[in-house]
C-alpha cells in the first residue's frame, strides 16, 4: 500500500534534521514520492548529498530522470543483495519509507549499520499496526540507542534510532 504523507507530515520528518555543512542522506523508498522530492529540495538548497535507493521498478523509471542533480544519485535496489551498502561514504541520516519485510529486517539493519556515521540516525516510517517490539530488539542488538517512536499521523509513526557512538561493527 502506498504511503500517503501530508505536507505537515513531511515537514515534521524533515524537522529532525540538524542542519550543518556536508550532511549526507540515504533513503530507501518503494512508493513515497513526496519524501523523495522534499529530501531532493533540502539537498539542493543546502548543498548536501542524497542517495536514493528505489525498490520498485515503476518508481525508479518515474524518478530517475527527475533526480539528475549535483550531489544526488538514484539507484534501483534489490534488498536481497547487500551491494546497496558497499560504499566508502558514511551517511548522517538514513530514511526508510519502504516496506521492509519482517524476515529481512535484521539483515537490513545489519547492512545499513555499516554505512551510517557514528552518532547518525535511522528514521523509519512505519504503519501503526506494526509491532515495534521485535524491531526495537533488532535495533538494540545491532548497537542502536536512543530509540523513540513518534506519532506522525493517525496511520503512521516514526521510529528513530541513533547509531551508538564508538561501539559495535
Amino acid at each position: 500500500m502506498k504511503k500517503v504523507l501530508t505536507q505537515q507530515n513531511l515537514d515534521d520528518i524533515l524537522s529532525i534534521i540538524r542542519h550543518q555543512p556536508a550532511i549526507r542522506f540515504m533513503h530507501f523508498s518503494d512508493s513515497d514520492i513526496g519524501l523523495c522530492k522534499k529530501l531532493k529540495e533540502v539537498t539542493i538548497a543546502n548543498d548536501y548529498e542524497y542517495k536514493l535507493h528505489i525498490l520498485q521498478d515503476s518508481l525508479y523509471e518515474s524518478l530517475s530522470h527527475n533526480f539528475e542533480e549535483k550531489n544526488i544519485s538514484v539507484q534501483w535496489t534489490n534488498l536481497k543483495s547487500d551491494r546497496y551498502t558497499t560504499s566508502a561514504r558514511f551517511y548522517d541520516y538514513l530514511f526508510v519509507s519502504a516496506k521492509i519485510e519482517d524476515e529481512m529486517m535484521e539483515e537490513f539493519i545489519k547492512n545499513v549499520y555499516r554505512i551510517i556515521k557514528s552518532g547518525g540516525n535511522i528514521i523509519m516510517i512505519l504503519k501503526k499496526e506494526v509491532s515495534y517490539l521485535k524491531l526495537w530488539q533488532i535495533l538494540e542488538e545491532n548497537f542502536f540507542v536512543a530509540i523513540n517512536s513518534i506519532e506522525l499521523s493517525k496511520d503512521y509513526n516514526l521510529l528513530i534510532a541513533k547509531k551508538m557512538h564508538g561501539w559495535g561493527g
